[in-house]
């Protein structure tokens, strides 16, 4: 299969969207641009505040198990209560990250992008959505194939809108 195709910088307009010109087209990403940033920023500090909070947590359990094994007391007396404190503060910046990240919805349409697959391919906005032998909505003119992890995380990136085929982010939500 062909990997989905590489940003190179000019903007990509939709192959199957033929509901806007290209003017409309320009207006709606630059209205999207700053929901889009928004979400990037988001994402990163929710997964900085997880892993950062989860490898703490864990430092500090390896080095209490560590203290106890060689000197036979553990590093921190009444468990690790200053590291437990650190991590909620983590993981609620994380939970407040996820929260606070904006719905995505196309300014074309105003369908919501995460909700789904619709007509349109969500990586190159084409209008040529197959399903492969597993049930998995796959693009013909990309190559892609929208495929689901555990949890239904999705592991492919949104950059059109799938119910109107508008390219909203060359990077990809």
């Amino acid at each position: 299969m062909a990997p989905s195709r590489p940003y190179s910088g000019e903007p990509v307009w939709p192959t199957g969207s033929g509901n806007y010109s290209a003017e409309e087209m320009a207006r709606f990403q630059e209205a999207f641009g700053p929901v889009a940033a928004r979400y990037h920023r988001l994402r990163r500090v929710a997964w900085l505040a997880g892993g950062v909070g989860l490898g703490l947590l864990f430092l500090s359990l390896f080095c209490d198990g560590i203290a106890t094994l060689l000197f036979d007391r553990p590093l921190f007396k009444g468990g690790v209560p200053y590291v437990n404190v650190v991590c909620i503060a983590y993981l609620i910046s994380l939970a407040g990250a996820k929260i606070a990240s904006p719905r995505l919805r196309c300014p074309g349409c105003g369908g919501f992008l995460e909700t789904g697959i619709g007509r349109y391919c969500p990586e190159c906005g084409a209008d040529k959505l197959q399903t492969d032998l597993l049930r998995r909505p796959h693009c013909a003119s990309c190559g892609s194939t929208m495929k689901s992890g555990l949890y239904g995380v999705r592991l492919y990136r949104i950059r059109a809108c799938t119910t109107c085929g508008l390219m909203l982010d060359s990077r990809g939500l």
